[in-house]
């Protein structure tokens, strides 16, 4: 339904884009008003906002240009009423609902009566302790963990954590206020590894265990950095080249595969000793090269959806299958994943997923399986390879950031505005 606000700006007739923004104000408000509490105004002044504005166009004629006033309202419409620290309060039916699907268990509801960060990035299973870290967003300060007896503790962190932490041995790595940091889970003592630049901005981190290369993705500035795990100093060495991209996983000890380089749809293979580019492909366009002398040329897309929303949001990820060589592109606007060749770069397929989703997870034990997962819906889903069928499904509630692997290998960890919840998969 979110999808009739830019629909509205291809419409050449004034009045049925209009009515297109009208029915879109009107369908938000019923499928998110019973969620809202009416002691909060912010999402009756922003519907208030977006009925002005359509008198404002259909007074001054001015419907196809893209205003930001008209973008901010809209956001907050769809946004406000979910988000999951102050909206969201799921009746007794639809919690039983949840937990009436096939092999979904819950571990906590909301918050746990405090215990839990109110706001969350992700759930992981830390496999030296067995136990259940889950870290801070936004709003939220502490992580928590949770002890295989069921005993909740918590670690002060000083802010959010990044949306994928890594774990190694006993120890949880992440990002924090500016610093890298290590966080003792036997201990709960938390060391700084490393200062980061001001205002930076670590939205993902990946660990390749067999190279001991560390990568972090940053939002702010659009850069990839990286560093070897020193095991016995407990420390983080810096490489000395850097590169703009918005996703970056090392692949072996020299090379990594970067999404969006230079802020294009665009990725390459990049060896982070030599500071040199091997190979550059179009994501966009399924796998067509470029010369590596013309990288620094604009790429022509002049459609909406390609040239203003992918560079709002932080959501353009990948994830590398390092057993079968392949990695995969999941696209959040048009509900596709693509799948391309981990050497060569060339394009290999794309199947159905839904709008929405996030990015995938490889299937650790059965290599003709993934698993998908979906931002706005809390949809985890099972696909057959290669044709990527839908074998299975599960929904947990909005707000689903990051799927992992318990400490058994066999089930998936999620958490969501509505809590935290494990798939037995077996």
């Amino acid at each position: 339904m979110s999808l009739l606000v830019p629909l509205r700006h291809l419409i050449k007739n004034d009045s049925i884009s209009v009515v297109v923004l009208l029915v879109w104000i009107v369908s938000m408000w019923f499928l998110q008003g019973p969620r809202l509490e009416l002691t909060n105004v912010s999402i009756f002044l922003a519907y208030l906002g977006l009925v002005g504005w359509v008198v404002a166009i259909w007074r001054y004629k001015q419907v196809r240009k893209i205003v930001i006033i008209e973008i901010i309202l809209a956001i907050m419409v769809i946004t406000i009423p979910i988000k999951e620290w102050k909206f969201l309060a799921l009746t007794e039916d639809e919690k039983f609902a949840i937990l009436d699907q096939e092999k979904v268990e819950a571990i906590f509801w909301g918050n746990g009566f405090g215990f839990l960060p109110r706001s969350r990035m992700e759930m992981l299973c830390n496999r030296e302790t067995g136990k259940l870290v889950i870290t801070p967003h936004t709003s939220s300060r502490k992580a928590a963990m949770i002890a295989k007896e069921g005993r909740i503790s918590s670690m002060e962190l000083g802010g959010e954590a990044t949306e994928k932490s890594i774990s190694i041995g006993p120890y949880l790595v992440s990002a924090v206020s500016q610093k890298i940091i290590l966080i003792d889970l036997v201990t709960k003592k938390v060391k700084k590894l490393a200062d980061l630049e001001p205002y930076s901005d670590v939205f993902y981190m990946n660990y390749n265990p067999d190279t001991s290369v560390v990568t972090l993705s940053q939002l702010k500035p659009r850069r990839c950095l990286f560093y070897r795990w020193r095991n016995d100093k407990m420390t983080l060495v810096p490489f000395g080249h850097s590169i703009t991209g918005k996703q970056c996983v090392a692949v072996d000890d020299n090379t990594a595969v970067v999404r969006r380089f230079n802020n294009k749809p665009i990725v390459i293979l990049y060896d982070f000793l030599k500071n040199e580019i091997e190979m550059a492909t179009s994501a966009d366009m399924c796998g067509k090269k470029y010369p590596l002398n013309l990288l620094d040329i604009e790429v022509d897309d002049q459609s909406f959806f390609g040239k203003w929303i992918p560079s709002l949001s932080p959501f353009n990820q990948l994830r590398v299958d390092f057993q079968q060589r392949k990695f995969y592109i999941p696209s959040m606007y048009r509900g596709k994943i693509f799948v391309y060749d981990l050497y060569t770069l060339e394009f290999i397929s794309s199947f159905d997923a839904h709008v929405g989703v996030r990015n995938v997870l490889i299937d650790k034990n059965n290599p003709n399986h993934i698993f998908s997962w979906n931002y706005p819906t809390g949809e985890v889903i099972e696909h057959q390879l290669p044709e990527g069928n839908i074998l299975r499904s599960w929904k947990l509630g909005p707000i689903l950031r990051t799927l992992n692997w318990d400490c058994n290998q066999q089930d998936l960890l999620a958490t969501t505005a509505v809590g935290g919840f494990r798939i037995h998969l077996n």
